[in-house]
């Protein structure tokens, strides 16, 4: 049968987008949020909202938490009184360490509590499109009971097994992949521009050639559109950034590439553009442009 009840611990741009589609796919939502406009905005389209998390336990056996940090996922586990249910679900889909999506089973294995690790690629567009792509590592049972909900929010859904933290540093990887192919395709790009090409020109060219990837096709447009509203913001690439350089020092991983790709997109946030999408970080490149990073007046 059908789960039509599900519960939402954050209701951010990732968050908030889920519980729209899934109201529109006719489940019924229980949410909480720390911000109160948030939860208004959640009730005027049909959303059911609590001043506590613990409040939604007693509507739901399906939970999915969507919050900014690693932080906030381990208070949020940490203060819900687990005992109180019968059985849970819990759809963690934030992008946060492997250690700490560890920590959480061990919160939660004294309790009627599942857990399924369920990273996403993509933000509020494909959302509402049920388009995004979901990395899975969970028990497989559990995993096939809630597949309805998976399949209403996304067409990619990659079941990798049952190993604790694969999903996660998965999402990591991807993470970085996304961030670094920006970085090369954004100062390759500022040549261009810089000496003069026309930016659409480039842009068909470069679209069809053995440099393009996913994220150039997706993003550049932006760039000639001068529209840099985010789909990915520099200040959640950055912390991406910041987990994975953990997460590989605590593995005793080559972070070499990691620290320059850090460099440069906390440069992008330090001229201003944190709140912008990644692919801002072409205007950085834009100003800065000689070996002695002397800022270029345009």
């Amino acid at each position: 049968m059908k789960d039509i009840n599900i519960g939402i611990i954050g209701l951010g741009q990732i968050g908030g987008s889920v519980a729209k589609r899934l109201l529109k796919q006719n489940y019924n939502v229980y949410a909480y949020d720390l911000v109160d406009e948030k939860r208004k905005s959640l009730e005027k389209i049909g959303g059911k909202t609590f001043e506590t998390p613990q409040e939604i336990l007693n509507n739901v056996s399906t939970l999915i938490i969507s919050l900014p940090n690693d932080e906030a996922v381990l208070k949020t586990i940490g203060n819900l009184k687990l005992g109180s249910v019968d059985h849970l679900t819990i759809i963690e889909i934030s992008t946060i360490l492997p250690q700490t999506i560890e920590k959480m089973y061990e919160l939660c294995s004294p309790y009627h509590v599942k857990i399924i690790e369920a990273p996403i690629s993509g933000g509020p567009n494909e959302v509402d499109k049920g388009e995004l792509s979901f990395i899975i590592s969970s028990e497989e049972m559990i995993y096939q009971s809630k597949l309805p909900i998976f399949e209403c929010l996304g067409k990619d859904i990659h079941y990798i097994g049952e190993n604790i933290g694969e999903a996660k540093a998965l999402k990591l990887m991807n993470n970085i992949m996304t961030l670094g192919n920006i970085l090369v395709a954004s100062s390759s790009f500022s040549l261009g521009l810089k000496v003069g090409m026309d930016p659409q020109l480039m842009y068909n060219v470069l679209s069809q050639t053995g440099g393009t990837s996913h994220h150039f096709v997706k993003r550049f447009p932006k760039v000639i559109d001068e529209d840099y509203s985010p789909l990915f913001s520099n200040n959640l690439g950055l912390k991406d950034l910041r987990l994975a350089i953990e997460w590989a020092k605590k593995e005793e991983l080559n972070i070499e590439l990691l620290e320059v790709l850090h460099q440069f997109y906390q440069k992008s946030v330090d001229e201003g553009f944190g709140d912008e999408d990644i692919v801002s970080v072409i205007k950085y490149f834009m100003k800065y442009t000689d070996t002695n990073n002397k800022l270029i007046i345009n």
